[in-house]
């Protein structure tokens, strides 16, 4: 099962209740949501998928967990593409 972690290039700042994320070699910046900002800090340590969507679960409560997998899926993917993420294994 891969396991994911915040890419060390990865800068944060924490704006009210939202997280700016920049990459300091690509420069590539993006704005995540509350809920993107608590799987970020999560992402300090590696965490796998089914870690991210547990964390969801409890964040929404409600949430099945399979949007929570497809939802933590999506968010790691695109975090991914823009570099901000290492994966192991």
């Amino acid at each position: 099962m891969p396991l994911f972690q915040q890419d060390p290039q990865a800068q944060s700042t924490v704006v009210g209740d939202r997280v700016v994320l920049l990459h300091r070699l690509t420069q590539t910046t993006i704005i995540i949501n509350p809920t993107g900002s608590r799987l970020w800090e999560l992402l300090a340590e590696p965490h796998s998928v089914a870690d991210l969507a547990a964390a969801l679960q409890e964040i929404h409560e409600g949430l099945t967990p399979e949007r929570a997998g497809v939802d933590a899926t999506a968010f790691l993917d695109s975090l991914l593409a823009q570099g901000l993420l290492i994966r192991h294994g």
